[in-house]
């Protein structure tokens, strides 16, 4: 934009310098050059206008619009996994339910998270960040080929509705899902109870066998 700009400046000078009668067919055709030239200009301004546009269009949707996703996640302790329903998106979700097609039977009878507000008749007002769990089961009592398929329906603060069907959730792919000493400070506790306990079982352990 600021080459065309200086470009217009310098034929505006040449229009300028033609002043003698002798000059002018060259004035005329600089004149014509000028005005297509400032054509030119105009049509890429409007042209950036809109691109401009379109991009902050995309940027306020962007900041309106929820995004709703499921994931399996480990206990603290380990021993334990869960089923996470969180809003990562930057806008408010409402009328947010989830609907399990099949897959982990023994969780949802014995557990019955059917029986769950998000489940039965989904969750009003769902904001950016927040999340609900549900425990799943123990990991003693999952088997590799257990899964959880489900779909999540909820709508935007503008009405727009959004949809994900048969999402498929392998539990077993979240069992090394944990690195470490876990980062909050309320899940540290039972990881280094864990941890003084399965220490314990080996001093004893150890004892014994000598």
């Amino acid at each position: 934009m600021k080459k065309a700009s200086l470009f217009v400046i310098v034929l505006s000078l040449v229009i300028g310098g033609c002043s003698s009668d002798k000059e002018g067919f060259c004035c005329n055709n600089t004149e014509i050059l000028f005005s297509g030239a400032l054509v030119l200009v105009t049509v890429l301004y409007t042209i950036a206008t809109i691109l401009l546009y379109i991009e902050s269009r995309k940027t306020r949707l962007q900041k309106t619009t929820p995004c709703i996703i499921p994931f399996l996640k480990s206990s603290a302790d380990h021993q334990s996994v869960f089923l996470y329903v969180q809003n990562v998106g930057e806008g408010t979700a409402k009328n947010v339910k989830v609907t399990i097609n099949k897959g982990y039977e023994k969780s949802i009878k014995s557990l019955n998270l059917e029986g769950y507000k998000l489940f039965r008749e989904g969750v009003a007002i769902y904001p950016p960040q927040y999340e609900l769990h549900f425990l799943i089961n123990t990991w003693d009592n999952i088997e590799k080929t257990d899964y959880i398929e489900l779909s999540i329906d909820y709508e935007g603060l503008n009405n727009r509705k959004f949809n994900q069907d048969h999402i498929r959730l392998t539990i077993w792919d979240s069992y090394h899902s944990w690195s470490g000493v876990p980062e909050e400070t309320l899940d540290q506790i039972p990881y280094y109870l864990k941890t003084i306990n399965n220490t314990l079982k080996q001093q004893k352990q150890n004892q014994h066998n000598g």
